[in-house]
């Protein structure tokens, strides 16, 4: 069965530095086995929880030049977002790229830039060929529909939020993180699709 890679806790010890090279030698990202970097998954797709829980500002991304000033709103204050999606170049630049540094809160007094490894929950990857088609579908454009369906089926979605974005806000929850959206559940939804789909 296609295994499913924890990268948690490197996730949360990630540092920013901008240079790429700089980046990746001060950025060792291990699975939570220790064994597994990085670098040596090449594409898959992910599945991630982060929390603005108990913060009065919004967190934004960096996609100023589509969404200006400050970005697109990616998490309400208070709440939690549900990530998913694919890579194809490399989880470790994937990471580096597109979500390390682009969640901010623009309206802090100073703005809070590279608040990543704060906010983050838990990290789920597993390797597969995320632009294959299945049933008409990619595979990414599938994940991420069975995701949101999981939310939805969880009552924890936020029915006012458009159809398919992928930033997927969470209902309100008075912990951190919900307890329908732990870790621990993470894995076994995917787990579950797994099963369902062995050719992944």
């Amino acid at each position: 069965m296609t295994t499913i890679y924890d990268f948690t806790n490197a996730m949360k010890n990630l540092t920013w530095e901008k240079p790429k090279k700089i980046y990746h030698d001060n950025n060792e990202m291990l699975d939570s086995s220790g064994e597994k970097h990085a670098r040596d998954i090449q594409q898959g797709l992910y599945l991630y929880l982060y929390s603005n829980h108990d913060c009065e500002h919004c967190i934004h991304n960096q996609n100023r030049h589509h969404s200006p000033p400050n970005g697109l709103i990616i998490c309400p204050p208070n709440h939690h977002t549900l990530k998913s999606g694919k890579f194809e170049k490399g989880l470790h630049e994937k990471v580096r790229n597109d979500i390390h540094g682009h969640p901010w809160h623009p309206d802090a007094k100073p703005p809070q830039s590279y608040i990543w490894p704060q906010i983050v929950c838990w990290f789920l990857v597993f390797e597969t060929n995320p632009v294959t088609k299945d049933s008409g579908y990619t595979r990414e454009g599938y994940f991420n529909r069975r995701v949101r369906q999981w939310l939805k089926d969880l009552a924890l979605n936020v029915p006012s939020q458009q159809g398919r974005l992928e930033h997927r806000f969470v209902r309100r929850q008075e912990q951190s993180p919900p307890k329908d959206l732990s870790k621990q559940a993470g894995k076994k939804f995917l787990e579950s699709l797994l099963k369902e789909h062995p050719g992944w």
